[in-house]
């Protein structure tokens, strides 16, 4: 039986933008704005027993924000930040 070797993954992930809570901070609608992120991993087989692989998720560092009311209201701009990984997956 043939078995993959080395595999790669991209997926484009988009949030519309959505109401978070009706009443929130002072008692004022919470809104969202759209939100998107792309993610990327890739994996090698090394041998029967042994492979290894790496991800990036949120590879353009998107914000996550929120206003109250009006666009111009912001509540939160956070950075969720890029996260990186990579590791060796062994099968005994």
């Amino acid at each position: 039986m043939k078995r993959t070797v080395f595999s790669i993954r991209g997926a484009y992930n988009w949030r519309a933008p959505f109401l978070a809570a009706t009443f929130g901070a002072q008692s004022q609608p919470t809104q969202v704005f759209a939100y998107d992120q792309i993610d990327l991993s890739a994996s090698a087989k090394l041998n029967d027993s042994i492979s290894v692989f790496a991800e990036v998720l949120n590879l353009t560092d998107n914000r996550y924000q929120d206003y109250s009311r009006f666009e111009e209201r912001r509540i939160t701009v956070s950075t969720q930040g890029r996260r990186i990984g990579a590791g060796m997956r062994f099968n005994f």
